[in-house]
């Protein structure tokens, strides 16, 4: 979702997104390459992150190994195009939120979507029950309820994106 056509035609990579300016693609071999390195990225930084996560550590510490990562992982995509032309083209918050969306919904397959859709809707549908049902005290219930809305909340998002992509 870092990626974006000009209007000259040219590609050009975001390498932080919509806050930083966009870098000229030389070819779509450099484009391949740098989608690699961010596949790359994300396999390894996301356990990563879990792993830290569950280290028994300070919460100060924690914070810090993770914004040391992730400071590492934008100059690891960054470094390839550093010498690249930079591009006058602006990519807004707006852009890249729309972009997100538009290569979940077509980057999937139908089925994907329909299945994670009926996960949400049940998942949400278990918290509720476990609401109302289960024993214990009052705040641990209510985040369980604040969890199951937001699924709702994103299994109606899906499915009103879906609808508007015609899936």
């Amino acid at each position: 979702m870092v990626f974006k056509t000009g209007a000259t035609g040219d590609r050009i990579y975001y390498p932080f997104g919509a806050l930083g300016r966009g870098r000229i693609l030389s070819s779509e071999k450099e484009e391949r390459k740098i989608k690699s390195i961010l596949f790359w990225e994300l396999v390894i930084i996301s356990p990563a992150v879990f792993l830290i996560l569950k280290a028994s550590s300070q919460i100060f510490i924690k914070l810090f190994l993770i914004s040391v990562m992730m400071a590492v992982a934008y100059a690891i995509s960054y470094f390839p195009v550093r010498n690249n032309q930079i591009s006058d083209e602006r990519m807004t918050f707006s852009e890249l939120w729309q972009k997100l969306w538009r290569d979940f919904i077509y980057g999937s397959g139908g089925n994907f979507i329909w299945f994670f859709f009926v996960v949400c809707v049940v998942l949400a549908l278990i918290g509720v029950a476990a609401v109302f049902v289960g024993h214990g005290d009052l705040w641990p219930r209510l985040a369980l309820l604040g969890g199951s809305v937001l699924l709702a909340a994103s299994s109606l998002a899906l499915l009103l994106k879906t609808r508007q992509a015609g899936r």
